[in-house]
């Protein structure tokens, strides 16, 4: 779109999308058959099962093929590259949590407590499968061209749950550039984390943080900045 940032076109882009109710999990699944589907999620399983065993190593294109019983040319045609595998298989636990949601909305009177907690479950669930998540975080910065779409898939549902949890039936740009900013900083937490630069649990205290401060107006978001920067935790 000409004339606008990259910003205001990013968001601009996710409202189109949002108010729209794309369906992000999909990845073009509504055309395949139940045989066709079967085999999918059984690539996606053996996946992620050798990354949280093995990690990046182990996810070998021709051992998956295998264990999961189709053809290395099959494996291809749905996953071009290991590092779209991996993508993928992220996107299908996202979507899972998404499921999970559904039926266990997040707890909280507020937004703020709301997104914490929806937050928290998602921690929680990369930080059980460490080896899973380095393996995950070596295909997002890999610079394979071929993630990009499944990556804008990755972006575009986990901007649905934080906006849903923010109650954002009909989100403002604060609302979309909120989704934006904590997906970066959770992002930037998760590499600290999987490097040892940083403990697990820093990666929701720094989420929190962020969010109080996005969410929260006046002295409270000022008085929070003032704690974490004398190295204060919150």
């Amino acid at each position: 779109i000409g004339g606008c940032s990259t910003q205001s076109c990013s968001i601009s882009r996710t409202r189109s999308r949002f108010r729209a109710k794309l369906d992000p999990r999909r990845m073009d699944r509504l055309t395949l058959t139940e045989s066709q589907s079967a085999r999918f999620e059984r690539m996606l399983a053996v996946a992620s099962r050798l990354a949280s065993e093995s990690g990046y190593d182990g996810v070998q294109m021709r051992t998956v093929a295998a264990e999961a019983d189709v053809a290395l040319g099959t494996l291809y045609r749905y996953f071009p590259s290991k590092e779209h595998l991996l993508v993928s298989a992220l996107l299908r636990q996202i979507s899972d949590l998404s499921d999970r949601l559904a039926v266990s909305p997040p707890r909280g009177a507020e937004p703020l407590e709301r997104l914490n907690d929806v937050l928290r479950r998602a921690n929680r669930a990369l930080q059980r499968q460490h080896q899973f998540t380095v393996a995950v975080m070596r295909s997002l910065v890999s610079g394979d061209e071929t993630v990009a779409p499944v990556v804008r898939e990755v972006r575009e549902l986990m901007a649905s749950i934080i906006l849903s949890a923010l109650g954002s039936d009909q989100p403002t740009d604060r609302d979309l550039l909120v989704t934006q900013i904590l997906q970066e900083v959770w992002m930037a937490s998760l590499v600290a984390w999987i490097s040892g630069v940083e403990s697990a649990s820093s990666v929701t205290r720094k989420l929190e943080n962020a969010a109080e401060l996005l969410l929260s107006d006046g002295p409270r978001a000022h008085d929070l900045a003032t704690t974490v920067s004398h190295g204060g935790q919150r």
